[in-house]
């Protein structure tokens, strides 16, 4: 019933219906981009619409001096966590996709449901033991756990890719004597490189935009992130506590994440294209 009824729509109709969406999708960036370059006075009675009082770039220039080291930060635990979760994942989906041994698969399943945790479930077991490791207020403290809750995600990813590479190279390979740190290393990786960016942008995307966590273990101004940082802004009397010196600040510190997932979608895009059609 609902095939029909889509196949009856227009084409004109589906396209109306996929801008809709797509506008209600947009409209929160929309709303942060003309909010932060407004002035106070006039987003009082001006909402949504462009700003009406000229723009104000100085929102912008205000905040970025706040912000330069939380981006820092921020770039360091998402590199710590890309970091990790790459040196655990790919091994790990490289044996559970060409290598057999006893309990493969429960093992491989209790990796896998490690995704269904709620990160709020584990957060004071989770803080508990980054204090006991002397990890509390530090950057490491705070993209080690972020790569632990996203390597089941990861090996899931790349082992669905692994698998769908022809055998035939790698047990070519393995007849001619490879080693199995080198037929990773130069047959699977250069295959895998739209699997392998793929698992990057995803872990960046949590690791850059966790909020709970890194305000949790990392109190100290020095090391706050900047979607942490970004917070602050809006109470802080420095600024006037205005909600266009918050929008402006958050609109900076994503303005990092949004130029690398730029550089990164037509990979991303490959990945995932290849992912749904060998996986």
């Amino acid at each position: 019933m609902r095939t029909n009824l889509l196949g009856r729509l227009s084409a004109g109709m589906k396209i109306a219906i996929v801008f809709a969406l797509l506008a209600l999708a947009l409209f929160p960036l929309y709303f942060m981009f003309v909010t932060s370059l407004k002035s106070k006075e006039d987003y009082t009675y001006n909402y949504f619409l462009p700003p009406l009082q000229g723009i104000q770039w100085g929102n912008w220039a205000r905040v970025i001096p706040g912000v330069i080291a939380p981006i820092g930060n921020s770039a360091i635990v998402a590199g710590g966590a890309v970091l990790v979760v790459l040196l655990c994942a790919i091994p790990a989906a490289y044996v559970f996709a060409w290598h057999r041994f006893p309990g493969k698969e429960r093992i491989y399943a209790a990796t896998i449901v490690t995704i269904m945790f709620p990160a709020i479930i584990i957060l004071v077991p989770q803080f508990v033991l980054v204090k006991e490791m002397g990890l509390l207020d530090t950057l490491p403290g705070a993209y080690l756990p972020i790569a632990a809750a996203n390597i089941g995600v990861a090996v899931f990813l790349l082992r669905s890719f692994f698998v769908a590479l022809p055998l035939e190279l790698i047990e070519a390979a393995r007849i001619d004597g490879a080693s199995e740190m080198t037929i990773l290393r130069r047959i699977v990786l250069p295959l895998s490189v739209p699997a392998v960016i793929t698992v990057c942008v995803f872990v960046v995307v949590a690791a850059w935009n966790n909020f709970l966590w890194p305000l949790v273990v990392l109190p100290s101004a020095a090391n706050r992130t900047a979607s942490v940082a970004a917070t602050f802004f809006a109470g802080d009397p420095t600024y006037g506590s205005s909600l266009p010196i918050l929008m402006a600040a958050y609109m900076v510190v994503s303005l990092p994440l949004m130029l690398i997932l730029a550089g990164l979608l037509r990979y991303f895009m490959a990945g995932q294209l290849q992912g749904a059609v060998k996986g």
